[in-house]
């Protein structure tokens, strides 16, 4: 390590060493994968989609989601999610159909918990 300053070179060196053992990527802990189209005309912040997912289905614990990928098509969006296993649950209870306004969406999973990919699907089909 170079630096300029010994002072600071110093200090950051005690901090690297203080930061102990890191984890590999292997053992980080696996998020299930999901996807959903959603029907809208307007354009909404996704974070404004998140709020509404979960305004009306409260198991869903959509603040812990973090977009993956939004894809624009004829109709809507399609979201991409790593999700918690907590609404993993939750969605399976609800055999991955979840209120969003006055329509249901569906969700499919695209690597389970495991982390095993199942493959992209076809948009799921929202009603």
């Amino acid at each position: 390590m170079t630096c300029g300053n010994d002072a600071i070179k110093n200090k950051l060196g005690q901090a690297v060493k203080g930061l102990g053992e890191l984890c590999q990527a292997k053992d980080l802990p696996k998020r299930p994968l999901v996807m959903t189209f959603i029907p809208i005309a307007e354009s909404v912040k996704e974070e404004v989609i998140r709020a509404r997912l979960g305004g009306q289905n409260r198991k869903l614990k959509e603040t812990d989601w973090i977009l993956t990928s939004k894809e624009a098509e004829t109709g809507g969006l399609t979201l991409r999610y790593p999700i918690d296993e907590a609404s993993f649950g939750a969605l399976r209870t609800n055999l991955f159909s979840v209120f969003y306004g006055l329509v249901r969406l569906t969700f499919k999973v695209l690597g389970g918990l495991d982390g095993g990919n199942q493959g992209l699907p076809n948009k799921p089909a929202a009603e």
